[in-house]
Formats: structure tokens, sequence, C-alpha cells
């Protein structure tokens, strides 16, 4: 790994929090029970995929989860722009909640694991550490 990337993560990693918040704070697209099942879904779906993916190349992972959470973005403006009845429906407003929550498991799993394969026998606890 190249000294340059390895400094270089750490102030751009906040740019992957903008998956952490999927829902739009001025409408509600689904219950919270709705997005409590989505989430806790993709987490139970996702996390395994992304784990084992990250252990091979953790990098991938995080662009494939920033591309993919800039995609459900993408789409949930789509979707507000041409009809935005579709959104309040509980399967649109649920699959699009599933997806960002996936993007967001991605980029945290790949996050965490990027940082602890960065570290090395001086540096694991601290690295450890940042990644909770």
């Amino acid at each position: 790994m190249w000294l340059h990337e390895r400094y270089s993560f750490l102030p751009r990693s906040r740019y992957l929090y903008c998956s952490a918040d999927p829902a739009p704070k001025r409408r509600k697209l689904t219950g919270l029970g709705g997005m409590l099942l989505a989430s806790g879904l993709a987490g139970m779906l996702a996390g395994r995929f992304w784990g084992r993916w990250s252990d091979g190349a953790s990098n991938h992972v995080m662009a494939a989860a920033a591309f993919m959470a800039s995609a459900v973005m993408a789409l949930t403006l789509f979707i507000d722009f041409t009809a935005q009845a579709w959104l309040g429906q509980v399967l649109v407003g649920g699959g699009l909640i599933f997806l960002a929550a996936v993007a967001h498991h991605g980029a945290r799993v790949g996050r965490k694991t990027y940082l602890v394969d960065m570290a090395n026998q001086e540096n694991e606890a601290q690295y450890t550490v940042k990644t909770r």
C-alpha cells in the first residue's frame, strides 16, 4: 500500500457517511416499523456478502457501496420528481430504504476492514479503536 493512499483515506471517509441516513426528513416514506424491518433485513442479508468481499478487497467494497448509495439516491430523486405518490407505497419506499441500508452496511464493513488491514504491529490498537 502506498503511503499517500494510507493517509488520504481518513479525511475522505467522511464522504461515505451520506449513506447513513437513507430517509429524507421532510417526507414519511413508510412507518418506523417498516424502516426498522428493512434496515434489519438488509443488515442480516448483506453483512455476509460485504464481509466476504471485504476480506479480499475492502477498497472495492467501499467504492461499490458508495456507487450503490449514489444510485439509490438518484433513483429516489427520479421517483420523487416523476411519480411522487409511489414513495408512499410500502414496497417502493421500503425497497429504497432496504437498498440504502445495504449500501450503508457495505460502507461500514469496507471502512472497518480497510482500517484494520492498514494497521501494523505498533498502531493496531489505535486503528481498531477508530473502526468502532
